[in-house]
């Protein structure tokens, strides 16, 4: 059974599967208008088209929270493709697309672990 929350728990950095994609919370407002229901207005990336949009979730949804490992990875080099990524609990080695990009800026300069989900 898939893990449900609520959505008036979402924060920024949640990750969510809407419709058999994979979605970021990236911001979250609670409103209340003066007449009708309560909603969480949220702003959401999909991970796999990078496209974003805004969705009005009303107060009493809830929505499938994503189950994702957390890995300790390094930068390791720039590729034509993307980036190369070392594990390093056991040295195995990964790419990864350019959407990496924009969220790690200074790992060529320091190369320092980071997690990846």
């Amino acid at each position: 059974m898939a893990d449900m929350i609520k959505v008036t728990r979402l924060r920024a950095g949640n990750l969510i599967i809407m419709d058999g994609d994979l979605y970021i919370i990236q911001a979250v407002e609670h409103r209340t208008p003066g007449k009708g229901n309560a909603c969480m207005q949220t702003k959401i990336r999909n991970l796999k088209t990078g496209n974003t949009m805004d969705k009005r979730f009303l107060s009493d949804e809830k929505v499938e929270k994503a189950q994702l490992d957390c890995v300790s990875m390094e930068f390791l080099y720039k590729e034509d493709h993307g980036y190369v990524f070392m594990n390093t609990e056991n040295y195995e080695q990964v790419s990864g697309g350019r959407t990496y990009k924009g969220q790690y800026r200074d790992w060529r300069i320091r190369r320092k672990g980071l997690k990846l989900r």
